[in-house]
């Protein structure tokens, strides 16, 4: 007895495998890295209408009849499976092109890896493999080439490095700087906070005479105002300043990455913090 069509057959990973194998995402089975060049079937999206009440006016009706009541419940319960299956869908195709986007952005970034892996030297000379004159001139001019360009990598990696001491002692002096500025700044705020408890004495002695405080509330020191202003921070050293070849993304993740210290500027003046110093 003949076996079952394929048609008839169900659907096993096997099967969806070797379908699979025959259209162009048959890089996804296949054991080769993936290139930028790979691309899924473009996705197709379709409208799908908002969420909106049916069948109100027939299910507003009184049911004469056990069948009618029957099918009204029937109606109901088809009306609810059918908007839960709205909003599945909604969600899938959502998902879908939230995963068009991310698998573009990545093959974007894989791309630029596999353009600036082509353009790397290998450092050999390319002689392509044949025999050559060593007194020819195009053995002069390859060897000519190939040696101003190791010149230039040595000089490029020399500067590098300068730029790395650079910026290392560039930071290091920042930091002292840094831990200074906060020294005094935390020595200002000291001298403030004991004028604030001084007026508060004076505050409390001029209600109990019944009187007016004899001078106002100090102002919070800030780096625009108070007697001494608080020291502004200087701007950390940025590593492209320094060190020339790398991206901004390189030199963001580095500043991320580094420890941030407190600051002890605060927020606003605090000059309306407590009592009105005219009360008496």
């Amino acid at each position: 007895m003949p076996g079952p069509s394929d048609e008839t057959q169900p659907c096993t990973p096997t099967r969806s495998r070797v379908s699979l194998s025959s259209t162009s995402a048959a890089f996804l089975i296949s054991d080769s890295p993936i290139q930028s060049t790979s691309q899924l079937p473009k996705l197709s999206t379709v409208y799908i209408s908002p969420r909106k009440k049916c069948y109100v006016e027939l299910l507003a009706q009184e049911p004469k009849t056990e069948q009618e009541r029957q099918l009204q419940a029937a109606l109901r319960e088809s009306d609810k499976y059918y908007n839960l299956q709205k909003e599945t869908m909604t969600g899938l195709q959502a998902q879908s092109v939230l995963h068009e986007m991310y698998t573009g952005r990545v093959r974007g970034q894989l791309e630029y890896r596999e353009e600036k892996a082509s353009l790397k030297k290998s450092g050999k000379l390319n002689m392509d493999g044949r025999a050559k004159l060593l007194s020819g001139d195009e053995v002069y001019d390859v060897v000519k080439e190939h040696t101003e360009w190791k010149k230039a990598e040595a000089a490029a990696a020399t500067k590098k490095k300068a730029g790395w001491e650079s910026y290392k002692n560039a930071v290091d002096d920042w930091k002292a700087h840094e831990r200074v500025r906060k020294e005094k700044n935390e020595m200002i705020l000291q001298t403030y906070q004991k004028a604030v408890k001084k007026w508060e004495a004076e505050r409390d002695n001029a209600k109990y005479e019944h009187r007016r405080a004899h001078w106002t509330k100090p102002g919070k020191p800030t780096t625009t105002k108070g007697d001494p202003p608080l020291h502004k921070t200087t701007p950390k050293p940025k590593q492209a300043d320094y060190i020339r070849g790398k991206g901004k993304e390189r030199a963001e993740a580095d500043d991320d990455d580094s420890e941030d210290e407190e600051d002890l500027d605060g927020d606003g003046d605090g000059d309306n913090d407590g009592e009105d110093n005219n009360e008496l």
